[in-house]
């Protein structure tokens, strides 16, 4: 039986995670007057606190996947596995159809994306709660190349627990993927161009 993963959208002001506030404190003070920095404009130095968890992706295959280039330490334990030079559709019995919707809504909307919902790592029965945020990098306003994300773990609850207070409270449609998983919808806009750059 795949482990529960499942995400919801968030507003962004809402975002509690002190190191994910860093990042996005980061990422806005690169962006210096940009709708969003490049990948050259932030230095591992600028993240230390944060490297741990984060991951770096690259748009790939005419802006329909995402090449993972970088995954921190705590991801790959998180994991048991480490998915770098993997592409993120290699990888549907490990990561959620939400959040591979978080990646795309990130390229077409060109603006930072925070999902908050429950990691379960391997059928242990014990879900996490995590927040992820997932902002735009590119050389300029007119494509995002990457996308740099961070996921922070916090509380963890029984899995049935986890999903009756998920479902109880969220605001938005949930479906199910493929893979029989729960998740929220997170829908992108139904018109509009993706703002990505090339390969």
């Amino acid at each position: 039986m795949a482990p529960t993963r499942l995400y919801r959208r968030k507003d962004l002001g809402a975002l509690a995670n002190p190191m994910l506030r860093q990042l996005l404190e980061v990422w806005r003070d690169k962006c210096a007057g940009r709708r969003f920095p490049s990948r050259s404009d932030i230095r591992p130095r600028d993240l230390v606190q944060v490297l741990p968890i984060v991951t770096l992706a690259r748009v790939v295959d005419n802006a329909t996947d995402f090449e993972l280039r970088i995954i921190g330490h705590d991801l790959v334990q998180a994991y048991q596995e480490n998915f770098t030079g993997r592409r993120l559709s290699s990888l549907a019995d490990r990561v959620s159809d939400s959040m591979r919707q978080a990646y795309h809504a990130v390229l077409c909307e060109a603006r930072p994306v925070l999902l908050e919902g429950w990691f379960e790592p391997f059928a242990q029965n014990r879900c996490f709660y995590r927040e992820v945020l997932l902002t735009p990098l590119g050389p300029c306003d007119a494509g995002v190349d990457h996308v740099l994300s961070a996921g922070a773990f916090g509380r963890d609850e029984p899995v049935q627990k986890a999903l009756a207070g998920f479902f109880s409270c969220s605001s938005q449609d949930v479906g199910t993927s493929g893979s029989g998983m729960p998740n929220s919808d997170l829908a992108l806009p139904a018109s509009g161009r993706s703002r990505h750059g090339p390969e």
